[in-house]
């Protein structure tokens, strides 16, 4: 039985605000049942806390989440393109909950610096055709080309960056881009975080025990959880 004047299965007290309730409600169809809080715990009708980490709703002050249908969950690869070192990652969540993230896999392409641009270009394309195969994303996350003051390194990244787009096109994958800032932005709240700022979330977010290695890989987990913080409201247009 529920406390009097709190709200029903199914009904929420207008008053709490609770943003992630709000996005909770619009990926499907959302309970909220009165559960007993914990002896350290007050909690007055109408109040709400909650808590969302690898699917699982739980109950925390005496409210918890129930979905009556799972929420759709999305696995996206981010990409982060180079010549010597295209990092990859992988990520399974709930569109919107950045919290709900679970880590598929990560890690590098390397290429041969002895080589020709054409062969390496040909071994990047085809290790990337051969992990979109394998890890089966539903999405390509990349970061948009920046315009660096090298600009031999920038029309390197531009041409690797090329061959992701081209690979991500070839399996029929949609490819969404992103600015160096919205990344830092949809994962610190500020988009002029510094580099130790943004692993730091990365890695909170994720549940790691230390910051994804290498660097190249750690940039691709960063824009993978980037999207999907993002899908839901590129999905209400």
């Amino acid at each position: 039985m529920r406390p009097e004047g709190s709200p029903g299965r199914g009904s929420l007290s207008p008053e709490h605000g609770d943003p992630l309730v709000a996005g909770l409600q619009a990926l499907g169809s959302l309970s909220l049942e009165h559960c007993d809080p914990r002896p350290e715990a007050s909690l007055t009708p109408g109040q709400f806390s909650s808590s969302y980490r690898h699917g699982q709703p739980r109950a925390e002050s005496g409210w918890e989440l129930r979905f009556d249908e799972p929420p759709q969950r999305l696995r996206v690869m981010g990409v982060d393109p180079g010549t010597a070192a295209t990092g990859y990652g992988v990520l399974d969540g709930v569109p919107g909950l950045a919290d709900s993230a679970e880590l598929v896999d990560f890690g590098v392409v390397r290429t041969a610096a002895g080589e020709s641009m054409a062969l390496r270009l040909s071994h990047l394309y085809s290790a990337l055709l051969e992990l979109l195969k394998r890890l089966a994303p539903d999405v390509v996350a990349v970061e948009e080309l920046f315009f660096a003051r090298n600009v031999s390194t920038a029309l390197a990244v531009g041409q690797s960056r090329g061959v992701v787009l081209l690979a991500a096109g070839q399996a029929g994958l949609p490819v969404h881009e992103y600015k160096p800032g919205e990344v830092k932005l949809a994962l610190t709240g500020c988009g002029n975080a510094d580099k130790r700022q943004l692993q730091r979330m990365l890695t909170r977010l994720l549940g790691m025990d230390a910051v994804p290695e290498p660097d190249d890989a750690a940039d691709a987990l960063a824009v993978a959880l980037c999207h999907l913080q993002s899908a839901r409201m590129r999905s209400l247009g």
